[in-house]
């Protein structure tokens, strides 16, 4: 392609796609949790938080936000008390109190599972959207080495006070 091909291309798309961009940018009516990230770092390692104008200024632990806020509602729910959503406790499917490869579903069988649920006595439930699963990441949390033989020092990119959660099976291969 033609180097003022190209260009008119991108003056095209720049002219015709941003005005999209940025009303989608401003379009938030609904409350973006934080992501509780704290720590701020340089290319190699953690520093102390910069002040605006230093180097480095300007990452997700300079700001603050909405902090992630949950209420045990003891039915097996959890409300977020940002973003309003309630969600299930536990992805225990089976039962039998461990959240391993069994609690596992596909994607049909996860529709039909939250058509059939009754958890709390409510009968509404529903797969979450992307941008609802996003807002209970914990952006401090560790992920585990595949060949990890133990996940005991790692943190969890949820919030475990409120969520029950396990890490992959070793035994069924999951890493």
């Amino acid at each position: 392609m033609k180097p003022r091909t190209r260009n008119l291309i991108i003056i095209w798309l720049l002219l015709t796609g941003l005005p999209c961009l940025l009303l989608a940018q401003t379009d938030t009516t609904y409350k973006i949790v934080d992501t509780g990230q704290i720590l701020c770092y340089d290319t190699l390692i953690v520093i102390p938080s910069p002040s605006p104008g230093q180097p480095y200024y300007g990452q997700d632990a300079n700001y603050t936000g909405n902090a992630p806020s949950y209420v045990n509602n003891g039915n097996g729910t959890v409300t977020d008390r940002v973003t309003g959503l309630m969600w299930q406790k536990s992805p225990d499917r089976n039962g039998n109190g461990v959240i391993n490869y069994s609690d596992k579903l596909y994607y049909q069988q996860a529709l039909d599972s939250a058509a059939a649920c009754r958890t709390g006595g409510y009968t509404d439930w529903r797969l979450p959207t992307i941008k609802e699963l996003y807002s209970l990441i914990m952006y401090y949390g560790t992920e585990p080495s595949p060949d990890a033989t133990s996940t005991d020092s790692l943190v969890p990119f949820i919030d475990t006070t409120y969520f029950n959660f396990g890490y992959g099976d070793l035994s069924a291969s999951e890493r």
